[in-house]
């Protein structure tokens, strides 16, 4: 009898010591997303629809307040998008048909609020941060599915100030789903709609350099007339931006 107990006893403990086994290897698994769910509610109400490419996405990120202050700033200086060619940025309206506005960093009050929040996110100084880019999308217009980080290869003169590894696209209007207008992810089937406020995080690499390509993706078109997409781009480096 009391052999059967000592055994019983040893398995319980066994039994406790993988489950707490696994409960802290699960643990470390989740810690480099650790800053994506913690501190404030901004952060707890980012949900996972990915983990390979990392995809979060938060309904409630900005407040219509800042969506429309956003706007505002944006509005008197918007000129065609440009893409990346090289060590040049050029218009290519067969990939990029979009009109796009720069707003610098530490602007005013309500983007140092905004570079804060983001930073806090991705734990990192805000001084890795862009300047935001707003991006305006009016019927027929899109961006062809491409990727925000850097081709080391035809890039070197932009990688001084380090890769994008971090996007955050956040829509500062909302538009119905049969409208366009969609953010995809063509290599994980992903499609999430324009919604005031949502902002969409994805992780393009990592913090050594390397890329991810999982994370190509593309703006839709916009299928209506009358109907003006609006959102803003937040592209953050593994080194401080220069």
């Amino acid at each position: 009898m009391l052999a059967s107990n000592t055994n019983l006893y040893i398995f319980i403990m066994v039994l406790i010591i993988l489950i707490s086994s696994f409960y802290l290897i699960s643990i470390k698994s989740m810690e480099k997303y650790r800053n994506i769910y913690n501190t404030d509610n901004y952060i707890d109400n980012f949900k996972a629809i990915s983990f390979s490419p990392v995809i979060l996405i938060n309904d409630n990120f900005l407040t219509d307040e800042e969506c429309s202050h956003i706007i505002n700033l944006a509005e008197k200086s918007f000129s065609p998008s440009q893409v990346t060619s090289g060590e040049n940025d050029v218009i290519d309206k067969n990939s990029r048909s979009s009109y796009s506005a720069s707003i610098d960093s530490a602007y005013d009050d309500t983007i140092r609020l905004i570079e804060d929040r983001v930073s806090k996110l991705v734990g990192v100084d805000k001084g890795h941060i862009e300047p935001l880019q707003v991006v305006r999308y009016t019927k027929g217009q899109q961006f062809k599915p491409h990727f925000d980080f850097f081709d080391i290869k035809t890039d070197e003169s932009r990688l001084k100030s380090g890769q994008r590894i971090h996007t955050f696209l956040i829509y500062l209007n909302t538009i119905p789903e049969n409208y366009g207008g969609a953010t995809v992810f063509p290599k994980r089937n992903i499609r999430i709609y324009p919604k005031k406020g949502r902002a969409v995080y994805f992780k393009n690499g990592f913090e050594n350099g390397e890329t991810d390509s999982l994370t190509l993706h593309g703006g839709e078109p916009i299928l209506q007339d009358n109907i003006t997409k609006y959102a803003v781009n937040i592209w953050i480096r593994n080194k401080k931006y220069i």
